[in-house]
């Protein structure tokens, strides 16, 4: 694989119609979060390799939500229900806005 190849958070980020000055705008205003966090200058260069919108991965990988759907992402995220927390062991969740987020699995992540 070339580098060129290599999905970093930042070409996510990209590939979601955030523009260069668009990302520096967000993190300065503390609009985009990785797992709670607000997002660094660092963290644009870790190495994602795969990923899913939210809503989509919630409803096709954890069959409970299709009957607890009144609960919302934050919640299902911090939810200590076992199987919930094994479905989303070694993933991240990448918040880009209000609305929008994706769920992501970095490099070196189990």
């Amino acid at each position: 694989m070339e580098t060129t190849d290599i999905l970093t958070i930042d070409k996510l980020l990209r590939l979601n119609g955030l523009y260069s000055s668009d990302i520096k705008i967000a993190m300065n205003n503390k609009q985009l979060k990785l797992n709670g966090y607000n997002l660094t200058v660092d963290d644009l260069n870790l190495v994602v390799t795969s990923y899913d919108e939210t809503g989509e991965f919630i409803y096709n990988k954890i069959e409970l939500f299709k009957k607890l759907s009144f609960l919302s992402i934050d919640e299902i995220f911090e939810c200590n229900i076992p199987y919930v927390r094994r479905v989303l062991e070694g993933l991240s969740r990448l918040k880009l806005s209000k609305k929008k987020s994706l769920i992501i699995k970095l490099n070196g992540t189990q």
